[in-house]
C-alpha cells in the first residue's frame, strides 16, 4: 500500500508524464517529445514536414557556430509516381545525405515496418551527424529525422530513439470542432481578408506562440513583450498605407499578410533564418520573419531602431509581392524602395516621415568618389548581379530610389516623377501577359526577365540618363546623417 507521500509523488511523476505526451489528431499520432529540446513552428510548405524540436543552445555554443541539435518528423503519403517513397530515397535525394549506414530495428508496431539508418551530410559548408528512424506501411511512412554536431551523436541519439519508439499511430482525424471555434470567431469579424488564412494559421499554432490580427496582418510571436508587439502591428498596418501611396495596387490587395516575430536570435536561427541578419521575407513561403533584436545595440548599431528599419524593409517586400502579382521587380526598385521605406519614422499609427538610411548613407556618399555603377547599368541589372556586390549596390539603389522618391526635384520633374509609379504598373501588366503566354509551355524565369525588360523600358522611356545622374549626385552629396533617435 502507498503512504499518502508516496501517492503524492506518483500522481506528481504521472502529472509530468502526461504533460509532457503530445497528440496530434489531425496527423493520426501521439509522441513524447525529445528531453530537453523545445517545439518549433514547421516552415509553411516544407514538404511532409509535420513536426519540428530544437535544443536550445549556450552562448559560448552560439558564438563557436555550432550546430542546434533537432528532430523533426514528416509524413510522407505513399502515392504511386512519387519519387519519395522509402526512407532511403528521402535521405538521399532529398536531404543529399552521404555515408548511410542502416541499423537493426525490432518488430512491426501498428502496421508500420521499422528502418533506421545513421548518415553524414553536408550543410552550408558543415558537415553534419544524422540518424533517422522510418515507419513504413502502404498508405504513408513517418520519419524521425535528428541531426546534430558531429561529435554529439551519443548523447543525442538516446533521446530520438525514445522518442520514435514511444510514437503511438491512429487515423488522422481532422479537428472539427476547433475549426468550428474559429469559423465562428471569424464570422463575426468583418473587414478582415484571408479569413481561410487565419483559421489554419489559429489551428496551427503551437503552443507558447500568441497570433494578433490587423485589417492586413496575421502577427504571429513567441515570447514577445505584448505591448511590443500590439506597437509593431500598429505600426506595420501604418506603412502599409505608405507603400500603396508611393506603389499603388491595382484594385484592392485581399491577400493577408503572415509576419512571425521570434524571441530570440537563437530561435531565430533554428527557425531558418541567416546568420547575420535579423529579418527576412520568403515569397516562396509566403512569410515575413524576424526576432527582437531591441536588446542588441553596439557602438554602431541602436537595436531598437534597426529592428523597426529591418520590419520596415522586410514589409515592404510582401507588400511588393502581392501588389506586383508575385513577380519579383528588378532589384534597384525592390531593394532601393524597401531600403528607403527603412528609415521610416514611424510610432504605432503616427507617421513622421521618411529619413536618409543611416547604414546606407555614408556608402553611398563615397560611392560618388570612388565610382558608382551607371543608372543605365543598375537598373537593368537581374538579381545575380546585383546581390554580388551588395554593399554597394544596396546603398545605390537606396540612394538612386529616395532620389526620386523625397527629392523635390525629382518630384517636380515631368518624366522622373513618373518613373516609379510606372514601373510598377507596367511590370504587373506585363506579367499577367506572360501568365497567359507561359499557359502555352515555355520558361517561368524566361517571362519574369520579358517582364521585367518591358517594365524597365516604358519606366526609363524619355530619360535622359546624363541629366538624371547629374542631378542625383548634386542630391545624395549634399544629404545629411540623420540624428539618433
Amino acid at each position: 500500500m502507498l503512504r499518502p507521500s508516496h501517492l503524492l509523488l506518483a500522481l506528481a511523476l504521472a502529472q509530468i508524464a502526461t504533460a509532457q505526451s503530445e497528440k496530434h489528431p489531425e496527423l493520426g499520432l501521439t509522441l513524447d517529445p525529445p528531453t530537453g529540446y523545445e517545439r518549433l513552428p514547421v516552415r509553411p510548405k516544407e514538404r511532409f514536414g509535420a513536426l519540428a524540436y530544437v535544443k536550445p543552445q549556450t552562448q559560448a555554443e552560439q558564438e563557436a557556430g555550432q550546430r542546434r541539435s533537432s528532430l523533426e518528423l514528416y509524413l510522407v503519403p505513399r502515392t504511386e509516381g512519387d519519387p519519395v517513397l522509402d526512407g532511403e530515397t528521402f535521405l538521399r535525394h532529398v536531404l543529399g545525405a552521404s555515408e548511410t549506414q542502416e541499423q537493426r530495428v525490432g518488430r512491426e508496431r501498428y502496421g508500420y515496418g521499422p528502418k533506421r539508418w545513421t548518415f553524414e551530410l553536408n550543410e552550408d559548408g558543415k558537415a553534419v551527424s544524422g540518424w533517422m528512424h522510418a515507419g513504413e506501411s502502404d498508405a504513408r511512412s513517418y520519419l524521425t529525422l535528428g541531426r546534430c554536431e558531429p561529435g554529439r551523436e551519443r548523447g543525442e541519439q538516446g533521446r530520438w530513439e525514445r522518442c520514435a519508439e514511444d510514437l503511438r499511430l491512429f487515423e488522422p482525424a481532422a479537428n472539427d470542432a476547433e475549426r468550428g471555434k474559429w469559423e465562428r470567431y471569424y464570422g463575426g469579424r468583418r473587414g478582415l481578408v484571408g479569413i481561410e488564412r487565419r483559421i489554419q494559421a489559429r489551428l496551427d499554432l503551437v503552443e507558447g506562440w500568441k497570433m494578433r490580427d490587423s485589417d492586413h496582418y496575421i502577427v504571429l510571436s513567441h515570447g514577445v513583450d505584448e505591448g511590443f508587439v500590439i506597437e509593431m502591428t500598429s505600426a506595420i498596418e501604418t506603412m502599409r498605407g505608405q507603400y500603396a501611396k508611393l506603389c499603388p495596387p491595382d484594385g484592392v490587395l485581399d491577400e493577408v499578410s503572415i509576419v512571425r516575430v521570434c524571441r530570440d536570435r537563437e530561435e531565430y536561427l533554428a527557425y531558418g533564418g541567416r546568420k547575420g541578419s535579423v529579418g527576412y521575407w520568403s515569397p516562396g513561403e509566403e512569410e515575413l520573419v524576424l526576432f527582437d533584436a531591441r536588446g542588441e545595440s553596439d557602438g554602431e548599431i541602436d537595436g531598437e531602431h534597426y529592428t523597426q528599419a529591418v520590419l520596415c524593409h522586410e514589409t515592404f517586400h510582401q507588400y511588393v509581392h502581392y501588389a506586383a502579382e508575385g513577380i519579383a521587380p528588378h532589384p534597384w526598385f525592390d531593394e532601393g524602395l524597401a531600403e528607403y521605406f527603412g528609415g521610416a519614422i514611424v510610432s504605432g499609427r503616427r507617421f513622421s516621415g521618411i529619413e536618409p538610411n543611416r547604414y546606407r548613407l555614408e556608402t553611398a556618399q563615397s560611392l560618388l568618389e570612388q565610382g558608382a555603377y551607371s543608372w543605365y547599368d543598375t537598373t537593368r541589372m537581374e538579381q545575380a548581379a546585383y546581390y554580388a556586390d551588395p554593399v554597394r549596390l544596396y546603398a545605390q539603389g537606396w540612394s538612386m530610389t529616395y532620389f526620386l522618391a523625397a527629392s523635390a526635384e525629382a518630384r517636380r520633374h515631368r518624366v522622373w516623377s513618373e518613373i516609379l509609379p510606372t514601373y510598377l504598373r507596367t511590370l504587373r501588366a506585363a506579367w499577367l501577359i506572360e501568365r497567359r503566354r507561359l499557359a502555352g509551355g515555355g520558361s517561368v524565369e524566361s517571362a519574369m526577365v520579358r517582364a521585367r525588360q518591358r517594365a524597365w523600358s516604358e519606366a526609363f522611356q524619355g530619360v535622359d540618363w546624363d541629366e538624371l545622374e547629374t542631378a542625383w549626385r548634386r542630391h545624395v552629396a549634399g544629404l545629411r546623417m540623420p540624428s539618433a533617435r
